[in-house]
């Protein structure tokens, strides 16, 4: 996940929206307009976690609008793409998931 590559380097793109990804189609994605971008210190582990969890609410909004492209579906991937969302989008940031959980669970 490249929101994750990003962080573990101390960069936070500030904008993961759908229309910020860019596919040719066969699999290839490019993530652009980092017009947001801000650099923050991963030693300081406190504020790179809370920097994480603000923006995997943006993850959560992505994986909103693909569940409402399987709206309908009821099989477990839509179900998990379901609890997936609920952890991302949490009113508490200190408890929404992290990168590395997401990436563990879109994995499995």
């Amino acid at each position: 996940m490249a929101a994750r590559h990003l962080h573990r380097r101390g960069i936070m793109h500030g904008d993961l929206y759908a229309y910020n990804i860019l596919h040719d189609g066969s699999g290839h994605v490019v993530l652009g307009d980092f017009g947001a971008a801000s650099f923050h210190d991963i030693d300081d582990h406190a504020l790179a976690q809370a920097l994480e969890r603000v923006e995997v609410r943006a993850i959560g909004g992505l994986r909103e609008e693909l569940a409402q492209r399987l709206a309908g579906e009821a099989d477990d991937r839509a179900a998990g793409i379901h609890a997936l969302i609920e952890d991302c989008m949490g009113e508490h940031v200190e408890m929404r998931s992290s990168f590395d959980e997401i990436v563990g669970r879109l994995s499995a």
